[in-house]
């Protein structure tokens, strides 16, 4: 039996370092609301514009080939992660948002494991693009493996650089 494609299961458990435990579930257009207003009240979304209304309608949009999970810990949306497969022989993390309370609890880390198991033996990179400013996103990726590999003007909004990195399996 050929196993599942990667990222399509509906709800995904994460156990973190430190035994914290969160999943990953799906988006719904009702629930989307207060997530997206969530994350857009801080940084890099605030910095850069984002809309509480715009990224409802991208967290919970349907498309073939991206996956949008809230991600979930102790009963409550505590942020989202959105990933792009296939994309350069790897999945890209189009979005990682931790709300501030759930930051620091090996959250992060558990999903961009649970990436790289997701692909394991089916891609080689995992790849990431953060804001020059966003200084804790770049140590936090360098930590886990991730080399700058270039710099895009203007990706995201006008007036802000993105550093892409990528990870290699």
């Amino acid at each position: 039996m050929p196993s599942p494609a990667p990222f399509s299961a509906e709800c995904q458990m994460l156990t973190t370092a430190n035994n914290a435990v969160a999943t990953l579930e799906g988006i719904e257009a009702d629930n989307a609301g207060a997530l997206a207003a969530a994350v857009t009240a801080i940084d890099p979304w605030k910095r850069m514009g984002y809309r509480p209304e715009a990224m409802a309608a991208y967290l919970a949009a349907r498309e073939s080939g991206a996956c949008r999970k809230a991600i979930v810990y102790e009963g409550a949306p505590v942020g989202a992660v959105c990933i792009r497969y296939p994309w350069l022989r790897g999945p890209y993390l189009e979005l990682l948002a931790l709300l501030p309370g759930s930051q620091g609890l090996g959250i992060g880390a558990a999903v961009l494991d649970w990436m790289a198991g997701e692909v394991s033996g089916r891609a080689d990179s995992l790849w990431v693009c953060t804001s020059t400013f966003n200084a804790r996103a770049l140590t936090f990726y360098g930590r886990h493996g991730f080399v700058r590999v270039g710099d895009l003007e203007g990706l995201v909004a006008p007036g802000f650089t993105e550093i892409l990195l990528r990870k290699q399996l």
